[in-house]
Protein backbone atom coordinates (compact mmCIF):
# COMPACT_ATOMS: atom_id res chain seq x y z
CA UNK A 1 0.00 0.00 0.00
CA UNK A 2 2.72 2.25 0.78
CA UNK A 3 4.18 1.77 -2.63
CA UNK A 4 0.68 2.66 -4.55
CA UNK A 5 -0.16 5.63 -2.45
CA UNK A 6 4.05 7.00 -3.26
CA UNK A 7 3.00 6.59 -6.74
CA UNK A 8 -0.31 8.30 -6.60
CA UNK A 9 1.44 10.62 -4.69
CA UNK A 10 3.92 11.30 -7.40
CA UNK A 11 2.37 11.21 -10.18
CA UNK A 12 -1.61 12.59 -9.80
CA UNK A 13 -1.54 14.51 -6.00
CA UNK A 14 -3.30 17.90 -6.63
CA UNK A 15 -0.96 20.03 -5.85
CA UNK A 16 -2.71 23.80 -6.52
CA UNK A 17 -6.56 24.35 -7.48
CA UNK A 18 -7.77 27.88 -9.28
CA UNK A 19 -11.12 28.40 -9.76
CA UNK A 20 -12.51 28.62 -12.95
CA UNK A 21 -15.81 29.72 -14.79
CA UNK A 22 -16.63 25.97 -15.95
CA UNK A 23 -18.47 24.60 -13.42
CA UNK A 24 -15.26 23.20 -11.40
CA UNK A 25 -11.60 24.42 -10.39
CA UNK A 26 -8.88 23.73 -12.42
CA UNK A 27 -6.12 21.48 -11.13
CA UNK A 28 -2.56 21.82 -11.26
CA UNK A 29 -0.93 18.19 -10.31
CA UNK A 30 2.60 16.52 -11.60
CA UNK A 31 1.70 15.75 -15.15
CA UNK A 32 -0.18 17.79 -17.50
CA UNK A 33 -3.50 17.76 -19.15
CA UNK A 34 -5.56 20.32 -21.32
CA UNK A 35 -6.62 23.45 -20.01
CA UNK A 36 -5.23 21.93 -16.05
CA UNK A 37 -8.68 20.11 -16.58
CA UNK A 38 -8.00 16.26 -15.79
CA UNK A 39 -10.91 14.46 -17.11
CA UNK A 40 -9.34 11.18 -16.72
CA UNK A 41 -9.40 9.56 -13.26
CA UNK A 42 -7.32 6.80 -11.98
CA UNK A 43 -9.17 3.78 -10.65
CA UNK A 44 -7.33 1.02 -8.69
CA UNK A 45 -8.19 -3.00 -7.60
CA UNK A 46 -5.64 -3.67 -4.92
CA UNK A 47 -6.42 -7.53 -4.93
CA UNK A 48 -9.06 -9.76 -6.77
CA UNK A 49 -12.51 -9.72 -5.49
CA UNK A 50 -12.32 -5.89 -3.82
CA UNK A 51 -14.14 -3.21 -5.38
CA UNK A 52 -12.59 -0.65 -7.39
CA UNK A 53 -11.26 2.34 -5.44
CA UNK A 54 -11.13 5.98 -7.23
CA UNK A 55 -8.07 8.19 -6.39
CA UNK A 56 -8.69 10.99 -4.74
CA UNK A 57 -6.19 13.61 -6.37
CA UNK A 58 -7.21 16.68 -3.79
CA UNK A 59 -7.79 14.47 -0.59
CA UNK A 60 -4.89 12.27 -1.79
CA UNK A 61 -6.60 8.95 -0.89
CA UNK A 62 -8.50 5.91 -2.28
CA UNK A 63 -12.06 6.13 -1.86
CA UNK A 64 -13.94 2.59 -2.30
CA UNK A 65 -16.55 2.15 -4.46
CA UNK A 66 -19.16 -0.23 -3.23
CA UNK A 67 -20.86 -3.13 -5.21
CA UNK A 68 -17.90 -2.50 -8.01
CA UNK A 69 -15.88 -5.95 -7.43
CA UNK A 70 -17.50 -7.54 -10.35
CA UNK A 71 -16.77 -5.22 -12.96
CA UNK A 72 -13.33 -4.77 -11.20
CA UNK A 73 -12.58 -8.72 -11.73
CA UNK A 74 -13.95 -8.85 -15.45
CA UNK A 75 -11.43 -6.09 -16.13
CA UNK A 76 -8.46 -7.92 -13.87
CA UNK A 77 -9.76 -11.42 -16.43
CA UNK A 78 -9.21 -9.11 -19.29
CA UNK A 79 -5.66 -7.82 -17.81
CA UNK A 80 -4.75 -11.67 -16.83
CA UNK A 81 -5.26 -12.60 -20.74
CA UNK A 82 -2.54 -10.39 -21.91
CA UNK A 83 -0.22 -10.40 -18.38
CA UNK A 84 -0.74 -12.86 -15.41
CA UNK A 85 -0.42 -10.84 -12.71
CA UNK A 86 -2.31 -11.90 -9.57
CA UNK A 87 -0.11 -10.00 -7.03
CA UNK A 88 -0.40 -6.73 -8.96
CA UNK A 89 -2.16 -3.92 -8.43
CA UNK A 90 -4.84 -3.20 -11.42
CA UNK A 91 -4.87 0.43 -12.63
CA UNK A 92 -7.78 1.69 -14.93
CA UNK A 93 -7.64 4.70 -16.33
CA UNK A 94 -11.70 6.19 -16.91
CA UNK A 95 -12.29 9.76 -18.20
CA UNK A 96 -15.05 12.22 -18.41
CA UNK A 97 -15.68 13.30 -21.74
CA UNK A 98 -18.00 16.10 -20.49
CA UNK A 99 -15.56 17.72 -18.21
CA UNK A 100 -13.13 17.97 -21.36
CA UNK A 101 -16.21 19.46 -23.55
CA UNK A 102 -16.82 21.81 -21.08
CA UNK A 103 -13.46 23.67 -22.50
CA UNK A 104 -12.96 22.50 -25.85
CA UNK A 105 -15.21 21.40 -28.52
CA UNK A 106 -13.59 18.64 -29.13
CA UNK A 107 -11.74 16.98 -26.36
CA UNK A 108 -11.43 13.72 -27.85
CA UNK A 109 -7.98 13.96 -28.96
CA UNK A 110 -7.19 15.87 -26.12
CA UNK A 111 -8.04 12.97 -23.56
CA UNK A 112 -6.56 10.30 -25.27
CA UNK A 113 -3.17 12.54 -24.86
CA UNK A 114 -3.85 13.01 -21.42
CA UNK A 115 -4.46 9.20 -20.72
CA UNK A 116 -0.77 8.91 -22.50
CA UNK A 117 1.23 11.35 -20.86
CA UNK A 118 -0.43 9.90 -17.12
CA UNK A 119 0.70 6.06 -18.27
CA UNK A 120 4.13 7.48 -19.28
CA UNK A 121 4.50 9.34 -15.58
CA UNK A 122 3.53 6.37 -13.73
CA UNK A 123 5.84 4.61 -16.05
CA UNK A 124 8.74 6.76 -14.86
CA UNK A 125 7.67 6.93 -11.68
CA UNK A 126 7.54 3.17 -11.35
CA UNK A 127 11.06 2.85 -12.23
CA UNK A 128 12.53 5.67 -9.80
CA UNK A 129 10.33 3.61 -6.82
CA UNK A 130 11.51 0.32 -8.14
CA UNK A 131 7.90 -0.62 -8.68
CA UNK A 132 7.16 -2.66 -11.65
CA UNK A 133 4.37 -1.53 -14.26
CA UNK A 134 3.09 -2.39 -17.19
CA UNK A 135 0.38 -0.59 -19.60
CA UNK A 136 -1.63 -3.23 -21.07
CA UNK A 137 -2.65 -1.73 -24.32
CA UNK A 138 -6.82 -2.16 -23.36
CA UNK A 139 -8.35 0.68 -23.01
CA UNK A 140 -10.95 -0.65 -20.35
CA UNK A 141 -14.02 -0.46 -22.72
CA UNK A 142 -16.83 -1.17 -23.23
CA UNK A 143 -16.29 -3.01 -19.66
CA UNK A 144 -15.30 0.51 -17.49
CA UNK A 145 -18.01 2.98 -19.14
CA UNK A 146 -20.83 0.96 -19.13
CA UNK A 147 -20.72 -0.79 -16.08
CA UNK A 148 -19.38 2.25 -13.42
CA UNK A 149 -21.75 4.58 -14.94
CA UNK A 150 -24.91 3.54 -16.69
CA UNK A 151 -25.68 7.02 -17.95
CA UNK A 152 -22.62 6.80 -20.28
CA UNK A 153 -20.64 9.70 -18.69
CA UNK A 154 -17.51 7.37 -18.61
CA UNK A 155 -15.15 5.67 -21.00
CA UNK A 156 -12.00 3.55 -19.95
CA UNK A 157 -9.08 4.73 -21.72
CA UNK A 158 -6.34 2.89 -20.49
CA UNK A 159 -5.55 0.15 -18.24
CA UNK A 160 -2.30 -0.94 -16.48
CA UNK A 161 -0.23 -3.17 -13.54
CA UNK A 162 1.60 -2.33 -10.73
CA UNK A 163 3.66 -4.35 -8.51
CA UNK A 164 6.77 -4.73 -6.58
CA UNK A 165 9.61 -5.94 -8.85
CA UNK A 166 11.54 -9.36 -9.13
CA UNK A 167 14.57 -8.13 -10.43
CA UNK A 168 16.55 -7.45 -6.84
Amino acid sequence: MDDLAAMLELCCRTRELQASDLGFDLEFRPHPSAGAIHSVHTLVQREIDEDWMYYDAQAHQLVSLPGTSAVANVARNAADELVPATNASLIALVAEPDKAAAKYKSPGSLIWRDAGVLLGYFSICAEALALSFCPLGITGQPMLGRDLDEQGRLCGVGMALLGRTHLG
